[in-house]
């Protein structure tokens, strides 16, 4: 029997609610992430999340070639510092879970002591804890990638132009832009990750109660990030 016709098998088993919960939140995790990417690479600056990327693109200008150093080297140390917080928070947790998926006592599960798992269904459980797994290393990955970008940009910000337009086809202020810029959309791509984490959470309580936090939160995101922007009047 493969492991496919085993994983169709116990989905077909699952409760009712559980299983509509499982497939909102998968359907609804991926559609949000592609709206998200196609907003961030539309061409109309109108939204509030193309407006970050503006000020991102405003703040490279002005101090990326040749501005206050002092500046600079602070805002990207506060930068790489919140970023490496997130990842190691994400990384704690990770660890956390796996050390609870492989120590965790079914017997205690099956007798109700652990009230947020299903009683009936140790495995469900087990699944829920491996899903937030999963959207931790999403967050991680992404934080990660964020502090490399930074840590490539104060590299690049010490090379001299004429040798940087020697390495790179791209102007070097344009080079610059689109790496911070692209270290943004991970930094925004890592905290979704957080926010999602909440429906999960809940989730162990019940599959009711997540289904109404997972459309709350990805609303708020929606309205948040998608919309016109929040300080506007």
């Amino acid at each position: 029997m493969s492991l496919m016709h085993i994983f169709w098998e116990w989905l077909t088993e699952l409760p009712g609610l559980d299983l509509v919960a499982l497939v909102t939140f998968l359907a609804g995790t991926t559609l949000y992430k592609i709206f998200l990417m196609h907003q961030l690479h539309h061409k109309e600056k109108k939204f509030y999340i193309h407006q970050l990327q503006d000020i991102r693109n405003a703040w490279i200008e002005k101090y990326g070639m040749g501005g206050d150093p002092i500046l600079v080297v602070q805002t990207l140390r506060n930068k790489t510092m919140i970023s490496s917080f997130m990842a190691s928070t994400a990384l704690i947790l990770i660890i956390g879970g796996f050390n609870f998926v492989f120590g965790v006592d079914f017997e205690k599960i099956r007798a109700g002591k652990l009230f947020f798992f299903s009683l009936q269904d140790p495995n469900l459980g087990i699944v829920k804890v491996l899903l937030i797994i999963i959207v931790l290393l999403y967050s991680f990955f992404h934080f990660l990638w964020h502090t490399r970008e930074l840590h490539n940009m104060a590299l690049i910000l010490n090379v001299p132009n004429d040798q940087l337009e020697q390495i790179t086809p791209l102007e070097p202020l344009e080079f610059l832009t689109k790496m911070y810029v692209n270290s943004g959309i991970h930094f925004t791509l890592g905290i979704r990750g957080f926010y999602f984490l909440i429906p999960l959470l809940l989730w162990m309580f019940h599959p009711v109660i997540m289904l109404f936090s997972f459309c709350g939160i990805t609303l708020f995101l929606i309205r948040r990030d998608l919309g016109i922007a929040p300080y506007q009047r």
